[in-house]
């Protein structure tokens, strides 16, 4: 049984090694390999076939945002279940490989397993940071939720879920709450170099994440918010200037 659970992380880190920290947009863009067909021909994929992929990845990024709310990544749930994820991530990478699939259904698999990643590297990072006693260590765990507090904002195909409540809101609080952490860590002394590089890849990342949101919320929507809420800019503070310490 060992030897099974072993071959199957070690599947789950090769698949998940390609996708390192880049812009959901390029995540989300599948690009043809070579001698692979741009669109597929007509009837070259059984519907059947189609439909049983995009439902296996829907219902996997739904279970992968139950663990994540307004205010926090349940890590210990997450955890208590990641065996179950990984070998149901390995059926539906297993059967992308088998069958096929078209371009589309490529491409929501990348973005996937881009939120599948950000989620298993957050959750082995909080391990550290969440129960450390050094300072700012704190910060930094919020600020690394905060990023997976935000991925949760997209549907399968790395698209805003426009089904969730209130989400203009919920992207404004988020983003004024990583400035409010941006400041508070700005503010501490006698922080460690290695750590500021931690945090500016954090809240650089989280910035990306909530502009790219911010950018595919329809127009109808910005301009009713804007008329709502007197002066509200929802991305008016910019956070991308890295932290220096004199």
């Amino acid at each position: 049984m060992r030897v099974a659970a072993n071959a199957c992380h070690q599947a789950i880190a090769n698949l998940l090694k390609p996708v390192i920290h880049l812009p959901i947009s390029e995540i989300s863009e599948f690009s043809p390999q070579a001698g692979e067909e741009s669109e597929p021909k007509i009837g070259q994929y059984p519907n059947h076939t189609i439909y049983a992929t995009e439902e296996n990845l829907n219902q996997f990024f739904d279970e992968l945002k139950k663990y994540v709310n307004d205010t926090s990544f349940d890590t210990f749930g997450f955890e208590n279940h990641l065996e179950e994820f990984k070998s149901e991530f390995l059926k539906i990478a297993q059967s992308i490989k088998r069958d096929h699939p078209p371009r589309s259904v490529k491409k929501q698999f990348s973005f996937v397993k881009y939120m599948f990643k950000v989620m298993l590297e957050a959750n082995d990072d909080l391990k550290y940071y969440r129960y450390s006693d050094v300072p700012g260590h704190q910060l930094v765990s919020k600020i690394i939720e905060l990023n997976v507090r935000a991925m949760a904002f997209h549907d399968s195909h790395g698209k805003l879920d426009l089904s969730m409540d209130n989400y203009i809101t919920r992207i404004y609080k988020l983003h004024r709450t990583l400035y409010v952490f941006f400041k508070k860590y700005s503010s501490l002394s006698d922080v460690l170099s290695d750590m500021l590089l931690i945090v500016n890849s954090q809240v650089a990342e989280a910035e990306s994440t909530l502009d790219e949101l911010w950018s595919m919320v329809p127009n109808e929507e910005k301009k009713e918010r804007r008329h709502k809420v007197v002066k509200m800019q929802i991305f008016d503070i910019k956070l991308n200037q890295p932290l220096v310490r004199v």
